[in-house]
């Protein structure tokens, strides 16, 4: 009888990590909670697919391919039973502090860095159709950040190296621009490896992690440290013209 017991309830448990995965663990109730300033106007009515997921938001692109959504992920926040039953307050401080330095990143990121982000609006309560990674339609109302959809520049950059030194070069010194620009405001990354959270439209480079922003007044150099490692490593030509550009 115990025996059955515990195979009823391990595939319980499997059927339930199964299912998380499939959805990528999202649900809509992870995502209501914070309570986002408002910034900008935007409005969208068409759906928006499945995207991706970060450590602090999902992310859903619309079907035309020209905007992202970014829903936060709000469970990150939330007490486990565990720690509901015995509550350490040294954790919740932390966990506190953390839902603070978002709401503060998403600010400076809609309010000090919209050009530089490509953020359109802020919505502290929005009603979207969401097309789920499993492909059900979802109705959802709650906060969200509108960000205009770039392409990465990871990849763009990795062929230009090799083919086009020249669109290499722009690219690099695009990234340039956003560090000195997020210099000259007092704006530090807080991720120190942020390569790859940069997108090129083919004109500009856009930061598009918004949730690692904060005011750090100082040097360029640790913001320019990962990207300069990075490209020693792959380029050194390109990484000694990206040092000119950074000074």
């Amino acid at each position: 009888m115990y025996f059955r017991l515990c195979l009823l309830f391990i595939g319980c448990a499997l059927v339930g990590k199964t299912w998380h995965f499939a959805r990528d663990g999202f649900r809509i109730d992870r995502c209501q909670s914070l309570e986002f300033s408002s910034h900008g106007q935007f409005s969208d009515t068409q759906p928006y697919r499945y995207l991706a997921s970060g450590r602090q938001f999902y992310a859903f692109e619309s079907l035309d391919g020209q905007y992202v959504v970014k829903l936060p992920r709000t469970d990150i926040y939330r007490s486990s039973l565990w720690r509901r039953v015995f509550p350490h307050a040294n954790k919740e401080a932390s966990r506190l502090g953390r839902k603070e330095f978002l709401l503060e990143s998403v600010r400076m990121a809609a309010e000090e860095l919209s050009e530089e982000t490509g953020i359109l609006a802020v919505s502290p309560r929005q009603k979207l159709h969401l097309i789920d990674r499993l492909g059900r339609t979802v109705s959802y109302t709650g906060p969200c950040v509108w960000q205009r959809k770039i392409p990465l520049l990871m990849p763009q950059l990795e062929a230009a190296l090799q083919q086009d030194r020249t669109s290499a070069e722009r690219m690099l010194a695009g990234l340039a621009v956003v560090l000195q620009t997020k210099k000259g405001k007092g704006i530090l990354t807080k991720d120190a490896s942020f390569l790859g959270n940069f997108g090129f439209d083919g004109q500009h480079v856009y930061e598009l992690d918004i949730g690692s922003f904060c005011h750090a007044p100082g040097s360029i150099v640790y913001a320019r440290q990962p990207i300069a490692a990075w490209l020693a490593a792959h380029d050194p030509i390109a990484a000694q013209f990206f040092q000119e550009r950074t000074q």
